[in-house]
C-alpha cells in the first residue's frame, strides 16, 4: 500500500550556518536557503536510530553482477549491534550487502547519517562502503574506500548504472587516516551538495556540489569487497565492516512510502 506525505505551506528553515568551505559560507547557506518541508512529526516516521531493523524503511539486497563469479560469492552479514546497523563482509569470499529505502524523497530535501568505517587497511583488498541517492539508475554517491595501509579515501561519484556495468566518474575526493562521523546530502532543484563531519569536526565541511536530478530519489547504503564487473578482483583474505547510525531527514518537500520501489 502506497502512502504519500506532502508538505503544505509549512516552511522549514534549514540553513547550514557554520559550514566550512573554501568559498563564502554565508553565500553557500543563502544559496541553499529554506526548504518547504513536511512537519517534524511527519519526518520523524522516517528517521532511524537502528535500535532494531526496520523492514518498513529498508530492504536488503545482495548483488554480484558477474554470473561467472557466483561460486565465490557470499552475502555480507547485516546485523543490529548496540543500536547501530553493522554490515560485515565474509572472509575468503566476494561479499556485499545493500540496503535500499522503501521510500522516495520528492523535491528538495536535507538528509544525514552517521558512518563509522572499520576497514582492515593492512590488507590490499577492495573495501568499499557507500551512502547514495539514486533515481532510475542515476546515482550521486559518497564512497569510502581503502586507499593505502594508512589512508581511507572519501569519494563523491556520479554514476549511471545498468546491468553489469557502471559509467561514471569521481568528481571529488578527500583522504583520512580514519573516519567516524556523519555525511549529509542537501538537494535543491537539480543540484545536490554533500557535506561531511568527522568526529573531531565541530561544523559541517562541504565536499562537493554537483548536478543530479529533480526526480524522486531513493536512499541506498551498504558495503562490498570487490569491483563490480571485474574479473580480476584482488584476494579477499580479510573482512571489513561499516557501522551506520542515526539516519535523519531534516527536511523534505514530499515522501512517497511504498513496498514496490
Amino acid at each position: 500500500m502506497k502512502k504519500v506525505f506532502t508538505a503544505t505551506s509549512l516552511i522549514c528553515v534549514v540553513l547550514l550556518g557554520c559550514v566550512q568551505t573554501k568559498t563564502d559560507t554565508k553565500s553557500e547557506s543563502a544559496a541553499l536557503g529554506p526548504i518547504i518541508s513536511l512537519s517534524a512529526e511527519q519526518l520523524v516516521e522516517f528517521n532511524d536510530d537502528f535500535n532494531t531493523f526496520r523492514e518498513d524503511l529498508w530492504e536488503k539486497s545482495y548483488h554480484l553482477f558477474r554470473e561467472d563469479a557466483k561460486s565465490r560469492y557470499a552475502a555480507a552479514d547485516v546485523e543490529i549491534q548496540a543500536g547501530q546497523l553493522v554490515v560485515t563482509t565474509k572472509k575468503g569470499a566476494l561479499s556485499s550487502a545493500t540496503l535500499g529505502s522503501n521510500f522516495l524523497l520528492v523535491g528538495d530535501f536535507d538528509i544525514q547519517i552517521d558512518i563509522s568505517i572499520d576497514f582492515d587497511l593492512s590488507i590490499p583488498m577492495r573495501q568499499n562502503a557507500h551512502f547514495s541517492l539514486w533515481h532510475k539508475g542515476n546515482n550521486a554517491t559518497i564512497i569510502f574506500e581503502r586507499l593505502s595501509r594508512k589512508k581511507v579515501v572519501m569519494k563523491m561519484r556520479r554514476d549511471k548504472v545498468s546491468v553489469g556495468h557502471i559509467q561514471g566518474s569521481t568528481v571529488k575526493q578527500k583522504s583520512f587516516s580514519e573516519f567516524t562521523g556523519s555525511v549529509r546530502a542537501v538537494r535543491r532543484g537539480k543540484k545536490i551538495t554533500y557535506f561531511y563531519r568527522n568526529k573531531m569536526d565541530v561544523d559541517w565541511n562541504k565536499l562537493y556540489k554537483t548536478r543530479f536530478t529533480a526526480g524522486d530519489a531513493g536512499v541506498s547504503l551498504g558495503l562490498k569487497n570487490f569491483y563490480i564487473g571485474s574479473s580480476s578482483n584482488p584476494s579477499v583474505t580479510g573482512v571489513c565492516s561499516v557501522r551506520y547510525d542515526n539516519f535523519k531527514i531534516n527536511a523534505a518537500e514530499k515522501i512517497i512510502e511504498t513496498d514496490e520501489i
